[in-house]
């Protein structure tokens, strides 16, 4: 296998623009990589197919009078990672998480924290994808 298609994940949350974001930071993990090339579908050796299920803003730590200080976002994905030669699926989860934790003080603290989660999830991603080789 030496060519990858990434299409446009699927977004099945009302988090506004999160599919585009997470597949644009696996894409830009893939290139910079260059095990695999990535390429259309129509000239790929494999096809990785993510759905983007689940976002939660959960508290992570409490403070005084039982008020969460901090919380962590958790972005939860299923992943489907095929080889289309073969027709055969190479590996799959369906409830990979990336997180990260941020404090409520200002509505960026949140857009960072998602930031930084997609990053890492993108990086688990592609090190799983490329893990095999």
């Amino acid at each position: 296998i030496k060519t990858i298609a990434i299409p446009l994940f699927q977004n099945d949350t009302y988090e506004y623009g999160i599919a585009e974001k997470l597949t644009e930071a696996v894409v830009e993990r893939f290139m910079a990589n260059s095990r695999l090339k990535v390429v259309k579908q129509k000239n790929a050796d494999s096809i990785l197919k993510v759905i983007v299920r689940r976002i939660e803003d959960e508290p992570f730590t409490i403070g005084e009078n039982e008020v969460a200080k901090q919380y962590r976002l958790v972005i939860t994905v299923s992943v489907r990672y095929e080889d289309l030669k073969n027709n055969e699926i190479i590996w799959q989860n369906e409830a990979m998480e990336g997180w990260e934790t941020y404090e409520q003080t200002s509505a960026t603290d949140r857009d960072t924290a998602l930031e930084n989660a997609i990053e890492k999830l993108a990086a688990d991603i592609v090190n799983q994808t490329l893990s095999g080789w």
